[in-house]
């Protein structure tokens, strides 16, 4: 399971906006917001206020935590200057999430976070809008409940375990399929 939640752990949080993005004290989000209508043309700035607001701009909707959620430790590691290779050249982890405009990173170590370092004025509470993250976390969660046995391979059909899915589009689709 520690290979998945190392997996995890790369793709949730590294989020990079697109262009070089500047930090916005959160305070000040409000007048950074772009129009939901032009999200693809979003500045930077609008990219970084709006992301962590997405709520504030459109419909949400909202996934409660469970009641006992289990603690995860922490183990600390500094990575800050981990050399990285990029195009060509090397530079420090610390730069490249600079270089690249790295929301968030957080990394997970024999189940333990072993680096954590957030940007750009988000910090461990900041809610960001996950986009296509979410189908590396559930291929993650697949692959997991493969291992542990509650599905049995990727070839079943996808209504067998959501059935109120059938007579949809997705009625024979397998879970490889979707």
């Amino acid at each position: 399971m520690n290979r998945f939640l190392f997996l995890f752990a790369c793709l949730l949080v590294t989020l990079a906006v697109q262009a070089k993005a500047p930090f916005i004290d959160p305070a000040e989000d409000a007048e950074h917001f772009g129009s939901v209508d032009n999200l693809l043309f979003w500045t930077p700035e609008q990219q970084v206020a709006g992301y962590r607001n997405m709520e504030k701009l459109a419909p949400a909707r909202w996934v409660r935590a469970g009641e006992s959620p289990l603690p995860l430790p922490e183990r600390p590691a500094d990575l800050d200057t981990l050399p990285v290779l990029h195009e060509g050249g090397n530079m420090t982890l610390a730069e490249f999430l600079e270089s690249q405009s790295v929301v968030g990173l957080l990394v997970i170590k024999d189940g333990a976070i072993a680096y954590e370092r957030y940007r750009l004025g988000n910090d461990r509470g900041t809610r960001w809008i996950s986009y296509s993250v979410t189908k590396s976390v559930t291929s993650m969660l697949v692959g997991a409940a493969i291992h542990d046995g509650y599905i049995a391979s990727v070839d079943e059909k996808v209504t067998d375990y959501l059935p109120r899915l059938k007579g949809s589009a997705y009625d024979q689709a397998s879970i490889r399929d979707v």
